[in-house]
């Protein structure tokens, strides 16, 4: 979970600083010992910053377009085209979808083709992965709630602000977010 937090931390950094980083994929966190307050005993950080997108006025619309890595890249990035083009929220989206592809791979130890297919089962799937993951209770609490804002094969249903999922994720607020299992489908509208 403190991979998945650290990550989620480091994109939410990007994604205010109006950066998307445009590769979101485990290949692309680095792991440091940490002996200060991360109980884990580690730190990860996001790397390899060769497909940001910046989300600026001067160059966002020249650079809209979304690589990626194909096996971790959201449903859409498929559809792009010189006509058809992501604007910024749909990119940031993307991003959020590859970190849910992330969180399940660091949870799994590894992505299933069923996880990676693009396909509207891709939620439940994982949902019923978490499920019988070797998670905590807690944990697996909290990872039910975001793994829905990270992988909604619609982008319009997918997280665009990674502070409130940052702060579900958090080990010290996992408990306190319980409740709002049964809002969760609705939140994405709030903070959009």
């Amino acid at each position: 979970m403190s991979i998945i937090c650290d990550v989620t931390s480091g994109l939410l950094a990007l994604h205010q600083s109006d950066i998307v980083h445009g590769d979101v994929k485990v290949d692309n966190v680095l792991i440091f010992p940490d002996m200060t307050q991360n109980v884990s005993g580690m730190r990860a950080k996001l790397t390899d910053f060769g497909s940001i997108i910046s989300l600026s006025q001067e160059t966002f619309a020249q650079l809209t377009r979304y690589y990626g890595t194909q096996r971790t890249n959201a449903p859409e990035v498929g559809l792009q085209s010189t006509s058809r083009r992501l604007d910024a929220a749909g990119l940031i989206r993307c991003d959020c979808y590859s970190l849910g592809l992330l969180a399940m791979e660091v949870i799994l130890g590894d992505l299933s083709d069923h996880l990676v297919d693009k396909s509207p089962s891709v939620l439940g799937i994982a949902l019923q992965e978490v499920g019988t993951s070797n998670l905590r209770d807690p944990e697996k609490r909290s990872i039910s709630l975001a793994i829905p804002q990270f992988l909604a094969h619609n982008s319009e249903d997918r997280c665009f602000d990674l502070a409130l999922v940052h702060s579900m994720l958090q080990p010290a607020n996992v408990e306190d977010f319980g409740l709002l299992r049964c809002v969760m489908p609705y939140i994405h509208c709030v903070i959009d």
